[in-house]
């Protein structure tokens, strides 16, 4: 089964200045978390090219950049906090509008400061001011809660079962 997602970025800022993050036809801009830098061949990062989309495949070593950042959900198995959209752990969706395997979601996610909002599929799923208070952490592999930085890099992640994901257009307005 694969999922399949668009992800669209906004910084905060004066909106408008669009910059493509990803070409369609390489890697260029993007970098290894450098814990991954010369690791063994079944240790390397599952992200590759594939027919002009950016493809994130199940088998990417795990590292700590979760509690570095704010990981936005691509995965509709979980419950109210664990689901496509939610800031993972952090926040229960308002809404579930995914669209199943074998469809586009589009996924904007705007970030103003503390204040995160995520809509899909063009409904809003997820709207954190960055300081309300988040449930505590139930199990190791969610974040550590706490404070973020309001400035950082973007990434993408997989990590468990054995879906595909697919991107296309990833796109920072600024």
């Amino acid at each position: 089964m694969k999922s399949i997602a668009i992800l669209m970025l906004a910084a905060a800022g004066a909106f408008g200045a669009e910059q493509k993050l990803f070409n369609g036809k390489d890697l260029s801009g993007w970098a290894r978390i450098p814990r991954h830098e010369g690791a063994p061949a079944n240790e390397q990062p599952g992200i590759d090219i594939q027919d002009g989309l950016l493809v994130s495949r199940p088998d990417a070593p795990e590292d700590d950049a979760i509690n570095k950042g704010i990981e936005v959900q691509i995965d509709e198995s979980g419950d109210e906090y664990h689901c496509t959209g939610v800031l993972y752990s952090w926040t229960q969706a308002k809404a579930r509008p995914y669209k199943p395997a074998g469809e586009w979601n589009t996924l904007e996610i705007t970030m103003k400061g503390s204040r995160t909002t995520v809509k899909l599929n063009g409904v809003l799923v997820t709207d954190y001011d960055g300081v309300s208070p988040v449930p505590p952490k139930k199990s190791r592999y969610e974040p550590d809660r706490g404070p973020r930085p309001d400035m950082g890099y973007i990434a993408i992640q997989h990590h468990g079962g054995n879906a595909t994901v697919w991107f296309k257009e990833i796109v920072l307005i600024k």
